[in-house]
């Protein structure tokens, strides 16, 4: 039984890693902590639009906080 669930946790640990990993790979642009040399600068277009998940990059835009309050949405 507790080996059940340390294994359960490594498990849950690995695909948490993915997808930070494939974040981290589809990322186009530099943000925080979050910098990449092939994209150096932040696109303050992309704040708080997508998120990637699963094995390979799926991108969902999120809703604004306009969206939210019923403005229109650029």
């Amino acid at each position: 039984p507790a080996d059940d669930v340390a294994a359960r946790e490594v498990e849950n640990l690995c695909l948490v890693a993915r997808a930070i990993t494939a974040s981290a790979i589809a990322r186009v642009e530099s943000r925080g902590a979050h910098w990449r040399s092939d994209h150096p600068a932040a696109d303050d277009a992309l704040l708080g639009r997508f998120v990637v998940a699963g094995d390979a990059p799926v991108f969902v835009p999120l809703p604004t906080r306009a969206a939210a309050s019923g403005e229109a949405v650029r």
